[in-house]
């Protein structure tokens, strides 16, 4: 399955001493979803899948494929440092409804190319659902080159791949060297848009988490330039804030996501960095964005 369009990446909320908050997940969840997102994604980076263990991952699965209901697709983050964990989560998230699983490469030690291909290639044959690579080379140390996705691609291994690149190139050469079919995503809130220009199929940002509203007009208007180009001009005033070790954004989304009136709990895991109070003070401004 080809995803399209604006794909929150979902922050994961906890309660009380850090422990899973599943009616504000559930809440949450709505909310997106009543802001016309196209699809949602849990366990991703931004819902600090690195910081959960197995029980809590299964855990906010079944209640993410429980409250979609099947109204939007939903893609799974499976990421793992080893192949057989990759491929336990991805099995689950199948059996429970999934539409899409995602994994990032993780390595203590280094990896060469056959191994990562050898990794996704295992997970693709444990499932019969769509697998997508996950390429953030700022915190994995790695990173998938255009030309190794489209071989991948065209042994039928990854049906697309979520690129969190800083150079728009490299998500221009992912497009021209995969097939049609294939699926590129665009996760760079700096980049979003010259990958609008170049044609990705969608954007997964934690933003889309505080603006959903906002990114799906954004979405849907960028054939039309003059809207386009208004509803830009609010936009772009985020950009200063969420150029940000990746880290920090975690604290500074759900934190944004109280100053936008949302009734959640901003703590992250530790031992996460969260936002200084002169940070959170001038987040005050975009209470009306």
């Amino acid at each position: 399955m080809k995803l399209k369009g604006i794909i929150p990446a979902m922050v994961t909320l906890f309660k009380g001493d850090q422990e899973i908050d599943e009616k504000a997940i559930r809440e949450h969840i709505d909310f997106l979803i009543d802001a016309g997102v196209h699809a949602l994604l849990v366990l991703g980076s931004t819902g600090e899948f690195a910081y959960l263990s197995k029980t809590e991952k299964e855990q906010i699965i079944e209640i993410a494929v429980d409250q979609v209901k099947g109204r939007v697709p939903l893609m799974v983050g499976i990421s793992a440092i080893s192949t057989k964990m990759a491929i336990d989560l991805a099995k689950f998230a199948e059996n429970a409804g999934a539409t899409v699983v995602m994994a990032l490469i993780q390595a203590f030690y280094p990896l060469e190319g056959a191994n990562i291909e050898m990794h996704y290639e295992k997970i693709a044959s444990s499932i019969e659902i769509p697998l997508y690579a996950y390429n953030f080379p700022l915190t994995t140390g790695i990173d998938l080159s255009p030309k190794f996705i489209a071989k991948l691609a065209e042994k039928k291994i990854l049906d697309g791949i979520k690129e969190t690149a800083v150079d728009i190139n490299h998500i221009q050469e992912m497009i021209d060297l995969t097939p049609p079919e294939f699926c590129v995503i665009c996760g760079s809130e700096p980049l979003l848009k010259s990958a609008l220009k170049i044609g990705v199929d969608g954007l997964i940002l934690g933003m889309g988490n505080c603006f959903p509203n906002l990114l799906v007009q954004l979405w849907d208007s960028y054939k039309s330039p003059e809207k386009f180009e208004s509803l830009w001009g609010k936009f772009s005033k985020l950009f200063p804030h969420f150029i940000q070790p990746a880290d920090y954004l975690i604290s500074l989304t759900k934190e944004l996501l109280v100053v936008r009136g949302r009734e959640i709990d901003p703590q992250v895991r530790s031992p996460l960095r969260v936002i200084k109070e002169r940070v959170r003070k001038k987040l005050q401004k975009f209470k009306e964005l």
